[in-house]
């Protein structure tokens, strides 16, 4: 493993960048280059004790319960839903800090938990009181294995306190930071890119809770590899972890402060490009505007107003309108005449043809009107009947008819051939009347329409103000042009920052590529052997890659991934690749797995008899092999144990009713 001083010599030479400029940049990114050693990293479950009150139809009243847990495979037996699982819950809430999947019904039971340990060979407890579900105080302490025995949800004397809190928030963050300091664990750090490309994404701490999934795995149905959490590459730095890398922790620190250092300068570049687009963009909707403005004041400028004044042009035009309107009306009112006395005339001439033909038909039958003549019969035609009144013949004999001389008619008739006259004469006179105002109102309309010239040519007096309003445009589209300012300058190479966090990387990288090349060969064998025990007979090989995704070789050399095995074979490849580290961990003396294992149900996945006898008998065999290894596991298949010889401990029901407290 290459020195700190090392690391820094050759950190300055591929950054090139000073030695101060190297510490600073590592100080302000929270890096250093001193990592934790560690000899070894154990840890293991001595007791349990809870204490509380019982509610509900099995065994309700008070409890108070003692789990004992030596080296080695303890095996919880009962029936679903007596507790077995519960028990591993409770473990994990004290240990952990925080357990989402403990019943709230079995919380609401609980007065006091405590729990002892051993961390790295140091005896450690760990004491939470409850109240309604909830922790409401709790501590870690530390003294000899019989003071802490001794003490249950108080602290007696003797005791050295390593931390106490008063709510569950607290608990569960006080747990954290104390299990990583005891077992020498360094914070994880891995960098989430954004979801937008123009955004910066940010830097996740993993501390405690992501490590401790490598201790209580999850189900089969999760693909994860190792650990939990489905953090990008967090399972890959847990394998470098447990398999004592150089600079495990640290590469991760510095490679997520890099990536956020990559990734804030390619948001800016993307910042940048679509800055210079949208820039561009406004740059040639700028020029139009001032092109535009320019042409209209250009246009403006061509204009000539005539010297003719803009008041005395509107007045003429108002003048002319109003005569052509008066000359209008003027015409409409002759027409109106004209046509009144046309009518009279008319009707004129009808009353003289009528007392005419009167005359005629009183001379002939004394008023009657024959259709045919009396002797022959023959019929009167329109043509002799028209000759009565013309040439007052008779329309039956052709003589000349005798019209009545009376003073009366005579006078009659002269009377409205006189009134025919007159009205002839009126009509005339009116016809010339209608046509001399037809001829003015012409005349009118070609003086309003010689007046809105003159008006039209007078409003160009008004470009004067049209043409400042343009010059005024031109300048603010040339000012809006001008203020855009150059184009965005394209981002520069990379800043020092971002250089020696990339030597630093590449150092690291290039240190543990000969330990992982080393240790990862070992541990596929040991996988493979342990997965072909537990129970997946056709496994030829495995090959973890440096992801930490695995090729699973089986069924004559057929390779597929991790993820895409059966539930059941993810289970036994999980616990075959914890007890892999376990073991090489072990062989070469490097601080690896802390050597607990919680398992919940062996006979999970749809495992059978012969295979879950399988399972138990390697982890009885490793576990007592190996040394330190603490197994604790959950069945509800009672007999599996009696199957299985040499399991450390075997915990069954503590109540009539099957429940284990």
């Amino acid at each position: 493993m290459i020195s700190p001083g090392e690391l820094r010599a050759e950190v300055v030479d591929r950054a090139q960048v000073s030695a101060n400029e190297v510490d600073q940049i590592l100080r302000n990114n929270d890096l250093t280059l001193q990592s934790v050693s560690m000899p070894q990293r154990t840890l293991r479950v001595n007791r349990l004790r809870l204490t509380g009150a019982k509610a509900g139809p099995l065994d309700p009243g008070p409890f108070d319960e003692t789990f004992d847990f030596p080296s080695g495979v303890t095996v919880l037996t009962g029936d679903n839903f007596r507790g077995k699982t519960s028990i591993l819950e409770i473990i994990k809430l004290m240990l952990r800090g925080e357990s989402a999947d403990l019943q709230q019904d079995v919380r609401k039971w609980l007065s006091a938990v405590s729990l002892d340990v051993l961390v790295n060979d140091q005896p450690v407890g760990l004491r939470a009181r409850f109240e309604g579900g909830r922790i409401v105080w709790g501590a870690l302490m530390t003294g000899t294995t019989d003071q802490l025995a001794a003490a249950h949800s108080e602290m007696p004397a003797g005791l050295s306190v390593l931390a106490e809190v008063r709510d569950e928030e607290s608990w569960s963050a006080t747990v954290a930071a104390r299990m990583m300091q005891l077992l020498g664990l360094e914070e994880l750090r891995v960098y989430t890119a954004a979801k937008s490309s123009d955004t910066v994404g940010q830097v996740n701490p993993h501390g405690w809770p992501s490590y401790f999934g490598a201790i209580y795995p999850p189900s089969g149905s999760d693909k994860i590899l190792l650990g939990a959490t489905s953090a990008a590459g967090l399972a890959t730095r847990l394998l470098e972890v447990f398999l004592d890398l150089p600079h495990a922790a640290l590469y991760t620190r510095a490679n997520a402060a890099m990536k956020r250092l990559e990734g804030a300068r390619s948001a800016q570049a993307r910042r940048a490009t679509t800055a210079a687009a949208g820039l561009e963009a406004r740059r040639a909707a700028a020029e139009q505007r001032l092109n535009e403005a320019s042409k209209a004041l250009a246009e403006l400028q061509k204009v000539q107003t005539g010297g003719v004044e803009l008041r005395a042009a509107a007045v003429a035009a108002d003048e002319a309108a109003r005569e052509l309107n008066a000359a209008a009306r003027a015409h409409d009112v002759a027409s109106a005449t004209l046509q009144q006395a046309t009518q009279n005339r008319i009707t004129d001439e009808r009353r003289v043809h009528s007392l005419k033909e009167t005359a005629v038909a009183g001379a002939l039958f004394h008023g009657l009107d024959p259709a045919a003549c009396p002797r022959c019969e023959a019929v009167i035609d329109a043509d002799r009947r028209a000759g009565e009144v013309s040439n007052h013949q008779c329309s039956i004999c052709r003589t000349t008819i005798q019209f009545d001389d009376s003073d009366d008619a005579a006078a009659e008739l002269e009377a409205a051939e006189a009134a025919l006259a007159a009205s002839v004469q009126a009509a005339s006179a009116l016809k010339e009347k209608a046509e001399q105002t037809k001829t003015a109102m012409a005349a009118a309309k070609t003086k309003m329409e010689a007046a809105e010239t003159r008006l039209a040519q007078a409003e160009t007096s008004r470009h004067v103000d049209a043409l400042m309003q343009a010059e005024i445009d031109v300048a603010t589209a040339r000012g809006a042009l001008e203020a855009l300012g150059p184009e965005v300058a394209a981002p520069a190479d990379p800043p020092p920052e971002e250089r020696v966090l990339k030597a630093l990387v590449a150092v690291l990288e290039d240190d543990k590529l000969a330990s992982w090349q080393s240790l990862v060969p070992e541990l596929d064998d040991e996988i493979a052997e342990l997965a072909r025990r537990f129970g997946i007979g056709e496994l030829e090989r495995v090959s973890i890659k440096r992801n930490a995704n695995m090729d699973v070789f089986k069924g004559g050399g057929a390779k597929g991934p991790f993820g895409g095995q059966s539930a059941g074979e993810r289970m036994r490849l999980r616990f075959a690749v914890v007890l892999g580290l376990l073991r090489v961990g072990r062989q070469h003396g490097i601080a690896s797995h802390p050597g607990l294992l919680l398992l919940d149900s062996l006979k999970a996945e749809e495992m059978q008899d012969a295979d879950a006898a399988a399972l138990l008998e390697v982890l009885v065999e490793v576990a007592g092999s190996e040394g330190g290894i603490q197994v604790i596991a959950t069945t509800q298949d009672r007999k599996l144990t009696s199957t299985v010889s040499g399991a450390a401990a075997t915990i069954g029901p503590r109540t009539p009713a099957g429940c284990l407290f």
